[in-house]
């Protein structure tokens, strides 16, 4: 499955992991939540996940995640940073731990695009931020 993520005409191949492809969100609203190959790689890459674990974690990711209106201070410069960098239609940045997630939000699903850590200077002020969302 291909999708379209830009004017430019980038294609991004997506693999569907989830062994479930609907996910209730907390508004009790079904998700189908799809991770390209990218991020994918990414995950098992740079945070060392395995197949289950990658898909737990997007789940989280997705639900508890800090937007952009949650944050505050450098941690909302940078998300605001990060959105001009992956502006395409439908972009969502989520904070979950110390990684950022951008998705791509259309019509009947969602992509995972990519997944990298926070700088280290913003991690510790997005931790704070986590816990206390809870």
């Amino acid at each position: 499955m291909t999708a379209i993520l830009s004017n430019k005409g980038i294609r991004l191949s997506v693999v569907r992991i989830h062994p479930s492809p609907l996910i209730k969100s907390k508004r009790g609203v079904d998700m189908n939540i799809e991770i390209s190959n990218h991020a994918f790689e990414r995950m098992h890459e740079r945070l060392g996940l395995n197949k289950k674990a990658i898909i737990r974690m997007v789940e989280k990711a997705y639900e508890l995640g800090l937007t952009h209106n949650q944050a505050s201070g450098n941690l909302y410069k940078y998300i605001s940073q990060q959105h001009n960098l992956y502006k395409h239609k439908g972009s969502c940045i989520k904070i979950y731990g110390e990684n950022v997630f951008i998705f791509n939000q259309q019509v009947n699903k969602i992509i995972l695009v990519t997944v990298f850590q926070l700088p280290n200077n913003l991690k510790s002020l997005a931790l704070t931020l986590q816990k206390n969302a809870k």
